[in-house]
């Protein structure tokens, strides 16, 4: 028995797909939206991802290519049910890793014949332990912190952004140290660096079990910083439109 997701925002297909694959006596969880899929892998496990492409929230390209930017799903294979059938959304499905791209309206029997070939592929097999590195251009620092939260296990995050290097270290959901150094020099540490780097766009980063033996300077779910963070980007935003100098 495998573990299947599928996501896709028409409920009908959703469901349908999911009776297909429960029959053949696979384990299958559904999602509707990019952003729900998104949590749930990051949460779990799964040997196969169905997804549609165009949806609400976040499409199917894009959900992809967060995870891949995670160093996630490697060796997972993907297949899109699109009602697409332009070549650009085919190639960019091609470029993520996709293993099949199935237009709507399909048949079972097709459906059935491609779970079954790439559920039998030989996969890579995943590093414990490893370390994930990627770019920021498809992700948000929020992304890799929730990464962190659910993981269970202390982990460090290092961030390099735009000259600026940020470092966070998370014990079982809890961010327990936190420091900074901008590109002009200033360094940071506990709460005032996670809310620095919180707001950083683009950059790379590096994601590993364990961290150095330093004393914590923070202890603070890593929920309600995340939460802390972006009400203080609402306000931010407020404010420069309320006082446009």
């Amino acid at each position: 028995m495998s573990r299947i997701l599928v996501v896709d925002d028409d409920q009908s297909i959703a469901h349908l797909v999911q009776d297909v694959l429960a029959d053949e006596g696979h384990e299958v969880s559904v999602r509707y939206d990019g952003r729900e899929a998104f949590r749930t892998l990051c949460e779990g496990s799964f040997d196969l991802l169905v997804s549609d492409i165009q949806m609400p929230h976040e499409d199917g390209l894009s959900l992809l290519a967060r995870m891949r930017s995670l160093g996630l799903m490697r060796s997972i294979p993907v297949i899109f049910i699109t009602g697409r059938v332009d070549e650009d959304c085919r190639q960019a499905a091609r470029v993520l890793g996709a293993g099949e791209i199935l237009t709507k309206p399909f048949s079972v029997e097709t459906l059935l014949s491609i779970v079954t070939r790439l559920l039998a592929a030989p996969k890579e097999p995943a590093t414990e332990g490893s370390a994930r590195e990627g770019n920021m251009d498809e992700l948000r620092v929020a992304d890799l912190c929730y990464m962190l939260a659910v993981s269970g296990k202390a982990m460090l995050l290092s961030i390099d952004s735009g000259g600026s290097q940020a470092e966070l270290f998370v014990r079982n959901g809890t961010l327990v140290r936190a420091r900074a150094q901008l590109a002009g020099g200033a360094r940071l540490a506990g709460e005032d660096a996670f809310f620095e780097a919180a707001g950083w766009k683009g950059g790379c980063f590096r994601m590993q079990q364990g961290g150095p033996e330093e004393p914590d300077n923070v202890s603070c779910p890593l929920d309600a910083l995340l939460v802390e963070a972006a009400q203080r980007r609402i306000t931010t935003r407020q404010w420069r439109r309320e006082d446009p100098r």
